[in-house]
């Protein structure tokens, strides 16, 4: 059977349509379970270090309360560690989160204008590799430079 993972979601909200640099990013994941996506801020700083599509997203959620949605397929993992683990010889780049109210599902594609709050733009679409609960909530990303 194949595995079912979250996707991701990762857009560029331009809080200002007249100052570019007004931004940040807002990850949305997609749990099959839950009915609206859970939402994450990331500062406008790390949207630079993640230009480039990366193949492993991991989270660390300080949640557990979201554990009943998760996927069984979706590996959660005990620490840090279990993921280099998974992936030796590999850089570890740790994105820390700002959890934000969920979104409603149609902010999986949505794009342009958002109800007089900027405009959103497509930044990049993956699928959440597995999950550690831990103290702050960070992505994860593996790098195979």
């Amino acid at each position: 059977m194949l595995a079912i993972r979250p996707k991701i979601r990762m857009v560029i909200h331009f809080l200002d349509n007249k100052d570019l640099y007004k931004r940040h990013g807002d990850l949305f994941i997609d749990f099959p379970k839950y009915d609206k996506l859970i939402t994450f801020e990331v500062d406008a700083y790390y949207l630079e270090i993640l230009k480039k599509q990366y193949n492993y997203y991991y989270l660390i959620l300080q949640d557990k309360n979201l554990e009943r949605y998760i996927n069984p397929d979706v590996p959660i993992l005990e620490s840090i560690n279990d993921i280099y683990q998974r992936h030796s010889n590999c850089d570890i780049i740790k994105v820390p989160l700002k959890r934000k109210e969920d979104h409603r599902r149609e902010y999986l594609t949505k794009v342009g204008e958002v109800n007089g709050k900027g405009k959103i733009e497509n930044f990049t679409f993956s699928y959440l590799s597995g999950i550690v609960f831990g103290d702050s909530d960070f992505l994860i990303i593996i790098d195979y430079d």
